[in-house]
């Protein structure tokens, strides 16, 4: 299966840091490009979503969630519970997400490795996250998965910085330059972090 024109936004963060103009912007670059382009509001942000996210055939799968310290993460919208999917947590599938006073599950490498079903078709995977890249094992994962490469974070990063950089860089993207290219050309023009210096970067690099 070859990727076909489809963008992806999953978009967690909107559950207590939501952009409505980053959504319509996406949307619009995506339509823009003869992009079909659907997205994932935390209502619609399951474990079963991401089960089958490597079927969809996804050309760009963009992550817009917070991130965690240390191992990269993907914070999901699902409500931690230690009593809850016992064997993915112990399977080292799924962590804990501290989020302001909530907590929620994240997905780990684990994850994408054994609980994800087929395999990504060349698929781009941007995460939009603190720390996303702060190690290559979440990259490393979707990439030995069949993705194409992962671009996202070495540190922490501002919620507005984070959209301003990625709607630059999907707009690269989709107007056909390579990912090293769009990475670079992005953090030429828009800049790292200026609250914390962090920059993005992408793997294989």
């Amino acid at each position: 299966m070859q990727p076909v024109h489809k963008v992806a936004l999953i978009d967690s963060l909107s559950l207590d840091m939501p952009n409505p103009d980053f959504v319509k912007s996406i949307a619009s670059l995506s339509s823009a490009s003869g992009y079909h382009f659907d997205y994932y509001p935390p209502d619609n942000f399951s474990f079963e979503v991401l089960t089958n996210l490597p079927k969809l055939g996804y050309a760009i799968l963009i992550f817009r969630t917070h991130g965690a310290l240390g191992e990269p993460v993907v914070a999901t919208s699902m409500v931690y519970s230690s009593s809850s999917h016992v064997r993915a947590q112990l399977g080292g599938e799924l962590g804990r997400v501290q989020v302001n006073q909530h907590q929620y599950f994240g997905i780990l490498p684990g994850f994408v490795t054994k609980d994800m079903c087929g395999r990504f078709p060349g698929t781009l995977v941007l995460g939009m996250g603190c720390t996303s890249l702060g190690g290559d094992a979440l990259a490393k994962a979707f990439v030995e998965k069949g993705a194409d490469g992962f671009v996202g974070w070495n540190g922490w990063v501002t919620q507005g910085h984070t959209d301003a950089v990625f709607t630059y860089l999907v707009r690269l993207l989709l107007s056909g330059d390579s990912v090293g290219a769009a990475v670079t050309n992005t953090m030429r023009t828009v800049g790292s972090d200026p609250a914390t210096g962090s920059i993005l970067t992408h793997y294989p690099s």
